[in-house]
């Protein structure tokens, strides 16, 4: 094994199933971790065990390198590239947007809109300025 590889390596294998969850997972290394998965149960082996490790190892650079080369190519295809980035490390990290925040409650009534909240935030700022000055 080489340890380096193309887009086209990586086209070529591309797993087209709009239900997977990882778009850089092929079918390679899906059999390549189900492999990994069955040598694990051989590793009270000692010649085994070290192959296993050996084997974990490539395979893990394999992911890492398919990651890559499938992250720079949603790169260089999206034309706002601040926004895809920090897609990609939204997806990366498992955070999604947080738009199920409480609402702020003013005297047990839910303030929705935008402009109550900064009429709401204003007079508390006002009036706070106010009562340190006394």
């Amino acid at each position: 094994m080489s340890g380096t590889f193309t887009e086209e390596d990586v086209d070529n294998n591309f797993n087209h199933n709009n239900h997977t969850k990882n778009p850089w997972l092929t079918k390679g290394i899906k059999i390549s971790c189900q492999r990994k998965r069955d040598l694990y149960k051989y590793t009270h082996d000692l010649n085994l065990k070290n192959y296993y490790k050996n084997y974990t190892k490539i395979l893990a650079e394999v992911i890492k390198t398919a990651k890559k080369i499938h992250y720079n190519k949603l790169f260089i295809r999206s034309k706002n590239k601040v926004k895809t980035v920090w897609n990609l490390v939204r997806a990366e990290t498992n955070k999604q947007d947080n738009n199920n925040e409480p609402p702020l409650n003013m005297e047990g009534e839910p303030v929705t809109g935008f402009l109550e909240l900064a009429n709401i935030f204003n007079n508390y700022f006002v009036n706070a300025t106010h009562s340190i000055k006394k």
